[in-house]
């Protein structure tokens, strides 16, 4: 394959839209939980315990397959799943149990918590929904440069899923050369964690300079701690390169949809490419991009929570 051996300053590409649909965050999330949430409100208290339970089988399942096919180094994040299933479970019951009382204020407490499970589960299903939306619907305009999100590694080496994630933006670099199309700079991101012999960006740097990948091509990012920092300092090596740059950013396909919102934070379009990740890595980590993204978004929960409170209300008198 032929491989463009330069990556010139400023160079642009046809001044087309990047794409014709809206750009990519919390939002579109965040409308659909409004119609999710009438519907769970119908369903009842038994979708509550369903679906809590559904949660926390699957997620002990999965974390048992992790521990014995894949042998890591179980972290208490690999128990968020399992944990927040079995609080909800526990939380659905409450709602009924509160109502028996003749104390009004404890009447009031378990309506306002009924109303917060609803409001959490309508939002868990909308973010699941819009994320498998995205994973489906990968950005297929050209595009001047690709992030490539850091996360832990095996000594110098890259784990199974910072590996996919690399030849996840591989794929997208050598697909775009065969279109006949300009070579995208490749954008290593991560730091160098505490237990790491080495940068994250570093190490995908190395992996894609031994599959053949010009070093011209690759401008190392390896500062950053978080997410958003990933954004943030790639989106400006980009910015060196390309005026107005058409980035989007490669992870795992279960942190397409929280990186997005980073990305969006960051002045990018908020378009990504999700590697493939295993089933069963599923259920504990997009619990806790479930609650990264409702740290990370906070001030839109306020607003949807206390507008599903004020709609109970009158509709109950």
């Amino acid at each position: 394959m032929k491989i463009t051996s330069k990556i010139p300053v400023n160079h642009s590409i046809t001044e087309v839209p990047f794409t014709k649909e809206k750009k990519r965050g919390f939002l579109p999330a965040f409308f659909l939980s409004f119609f999710l949430a009438p519907v769970l409100l119908f369903l009842g208290e038994w979708i509550l315990k369903t679906s809590s339970l559904i949660l926390l089988a699957i997620a002990g399942i999965s974390l048992y397959i992790l521990k014995t096919r894949e042998s890591i180094h179980i972290r208490f994040h690999h128990f968020f799943g399992i944990i927040s299933g079995f609080l909800l479970f526990l939380l659905s019951f409450f709602p009924s149990y509160f109502s028996l009382s003749s104390i009004s204020l404890v009447q009031w407490t378990g309506h306002f918590l009924f109303l917060l499970l609803i409001y959490l589960w309508s939002l868990f299903f909308s973010i699941l929904i819009v994320s498998f939306y995205y994973i489906l619907h990968p950005p297929k305009t050209e595009v001047d440069s690709i992030i490539i999100l850091g996360c832990a590694l095996s000594g110098k080496n890259l784990t199974p899923i910072l590996k996919a994630r690399t030849d996840c933006a591989l794929r997208r670099y050598k697909s775009q050369i065969r279109q006949g199309q300009k070579a995208p700079l490749l954008i290593p991101s991560g730091g160098k964690g505490p237990d790491e012999a080495i940068s994250e960006a570093s190490a995908i740097q190395n992996y894609l300079l031994k599959n053949g990948i010009p070093d011209e091509h690759i401008r190392i990012e390896n500062r950053s701690r978080t997410t958003r920092e990933n954004m943030d300092y790639s989106f400006r090596i980009a910015k060196q390169y390309f005026p107005h740059p058409r980035c989007i950013f490669a992870t795992s396909n279960y942190h397409l949809f929280r990186s997005s919102i980073w990305a969006r934070h960051s002045g990018m379009s908020g378009f990504g490419i999700g590697a493939p990740t295993k089933w069963y890595y599923w259920p504990n980590a997009f619990m806790r991009e479930f609650i990264g993204i409702l740290s990370a978004t906070w001030q839109y929960h306020i607003g949807i929570f206390l507008f599903l409170c004020i709609v109970s209300h009158f509709i109950n008198g």
